[in-house]
């Protein structure tokens, strides 16, 4: 008999604590979601701006030890015209045209970036070279490196300071990360070649914003 009435005792969820719990989670849900969703841009984004920084390192350091012109470019089977979100190559550029040859080694392959990407290239200004000439087209499409370490242009012409802007559909908007931190990345190169990662909003903005 007492077991009985204990079993009686026993039941589930009320309607209103299941309300008040669903509540809850869609509470929880609608703040989550659009911060986890930032936070795979924005790994994202840091990624793709990495891999060219690693890939410009890797252009930089093979020069060197190779004592020959190394070029990174845009386009994954060649230096085609476009854009870095196209993807891009690093090559050992034995003729120093800038272009793959047959029997010229390629050293890196990236493919395209992901869906929703975009970039742009802009000239800037360092403390190396306060009047950089302007740039042509052509010359926003690759970076080489000769022997010495140092940027070098495939026509002999001084090299320019260039900002690769890369943006997602949110552009240049604050984005984690602190006041000021944009959610769009710029790859900064000065004239020698030194390069640095950048996601100051004002910053990004000084370079044409994004695209």
């Amino acid at each position: 008999m007492l077991l009985h009435k204990m079993k009686d005792k026993q039941g589930g969820f009320t309607l209103i604590e299941l309300m008040f719990t669903v509540v809850v989670l869609a509470v929880l849900l609608a703040i989550g979601v659009p911060n986890f969703r930032d936070f795979l841009r924005n790994s994202r984004m840091a990624a793709q701006a990495n891999d060219l920084l690693s890939a410009v390192n890797l252009t930089r350091s093979e020069a060197v030890k190779r004592r020959a012109p190394v070029t990174l470019c845009v386009g994954t089977t060649d230096c085609a015209a476009g854009d870095f979100e196209d993807g891009w190559l690093v090559f050992v550029d034995t003729d120093q045209d800038g272009a793959v040859d047959a029997g010229e080694d390629v050293l890196r392959r990236h493919d395209p970036m992901p869906g929703g990407i975009t970039t742009a290239v802009a000239e800037t200004a360092d403390a190396e070279d306060d009047a950089s000439p302007t740039f042509a087209a052509s010359e926003t499409r690759y970076l080489s490196f000769g022997q010495s370490g140092f940027r070098r242009m495939n026509d002999g012409s001084l090299p320019v300071a260039l900002g690769i802007v890369l943006c997602d559909t949110r552009g240049n908007v604050e984005s984690g990360g602190g006041p000021g931190m944009s959610a769009a990345r710029a790859v900064e190169f000065t004239t020698s070649g030194r390069v640095a990662i950048t996601r100051s909003v004002d910053r990004i903005e000084a370079l044409g914003g994004c695209p």
